[in-house]
Formats: C-alpha cells, structure tokens, sequence
C-alpha cells in the first residue's frame, strides 16, 4: 500500500516540474517575442 502511495506521489512530483519547466519556456518564449515587437515597432 505505502508503496504504491509513493509512486503516486513520484509521479505527481515529476508532473509539477514539468508544469514549471513548461510554464518557464512559455515566458521565455512570450518575453522575447514581445521584445521582437518592441523592436519592430
């Protein structure tokens, strides 16, 4: 039983630092396209 919580819990760690790498590069990617735009205009 304790082990199977444990492997829930692995997973569930794994997938909250995907999310934050994720929502990371989005940034990345939202920042330097509006620093494009800047730049254009």
């Amino acid at each position: 039983m304790k082990k199977q919580l444990d492997k829930t819990s692995a997973r569930q760690g794994f997938t909250t630092r995907h999310m934050i790498i994720v929502l990371g590069i989005s940034t990345l990617l939202a920042a330097v396209a509006l620093a494009a735009v800047t730049g254009f205009f």
